[in-house]
């Protein structure tokens, strides 16, 4: 290079070459105090589901904030923090308990009513009612619907519970719209719980107690009028079976009492029972 020659560095323009990065300010938990209560006036307006969307999303970057600030010491009195994760944690539960209701919650009460219709042993006077109740919430679905709900073909309650199941599946057809439909969702949900506590109300086995459960079952039956005074009748059935050779009720009541008294009645009549047919042999 000759000393003529001038050299020259070029030197990359700062400006050109690097890229500040776009950092968010750290907010004051004051600062999201404020945001937070913004969001509560939100959801407090909000009246559709692109509505509660929006405060969603508001409340997702609000959280994003608030989980940059510092966890508190375990000896600090204040936790500003966690108070508005706590203040989060609610409006979260509240936009939730804004949503719907939806058509897919009528369905999918109509069909545990279903399962409950199916799963549960019902006694005589418990199964009328669960065919009273069945066939006139599907009556009301239908009036509500607009539409045809299939109604059960006979007095069987498995059918009783497939129409229901039916009855779901054209909820489901229906494809409602959560805010266009509100109304008609709100109508349905109201007959698919009112179902559903109908059939809470109806008797099952499980209401009655262990004496009206063996009445049912006919334990009692070789009680007249006057031994049915005897106390306890379950002694006086024990040694009535014992005397017909009938083991059956004395098994039932050895399962079923457990106190120490029919316990060892029960299983008395049980041996003289079988000493009897080994001397008849």
């Amino acid at each position: 290079m000759s000393d003529g020659d001038d050299e020259s560095t070029e030197t990359p323009d700062s400006a050109d070459e690097t890229t500040e990065e776009q950092t968010e300010p750290v907010a004051s938990p004051e600062e999201l105090d404020e945001r937070l209560d913004e969001v509560e006036s939100d959801l407090d307006e909000a009246e559709t589901e692109s509505d509660l969307d929006a405060v969603e999303e508001d409340l997702d970057a609000v959280e994003s904030r608030v989980e940059t600030l510092p966890d508190a010491d375990e000896d600090d009195e204040e936790d500003p923090k966690g108070d508005l994760q706590d203040r989060i944690d609610a409006v979260r539960e509240g936009i939730e308990d804004e949503r719907g209701p939806y058509g897919e919650d009528v369905a999918e009460t109509l069909e545990a009513a279903a399962s409950t219709i199916r799963d549960t042993r019902w006694t005589d006077r418990g199964e009328g009612e669960v065919r009273e109740a069945v066939e006139a919430r599907l009556d009301e679905l239908d009036e509500t619907l607009e539409a045809t709900v299939s109604a059960p073909v006979d007095d069987d309650l498995d059918t009783h519970a497939t129409a229901v199941e039916d009855a779901a599946g054209t909820v489901r057809d229906a494809d409602f719209d959560a805010d266009d439909d509100e109304e008609t969702i709100a109508a349905l949900l109201d007959t698919a719980e009112g179902l559903q506590s109908d059939l809470d109300d109806a008797q099952e086995w499980d209401d009655l107690t262990v004496r009206e459960q063996l009445d049912y079952e006919g334990f009692y039956d070789r009680l007249t009028g006057k031994n049915r005074k005897d106390f306890p009748p379950e002694l006086t059935v024990v040694r009535m079976a014992e005397r017909d050779r009938d083991p059956e009720p004395i098994l039932k009541a050895l399962d079923t009492f457990d106190s120490e008294f029919m316990q060892e009645n029960c299983m008395t009549a049980l041996k003289r029972s079988a000493r009897s047919r080994r001397t008849r042999r």
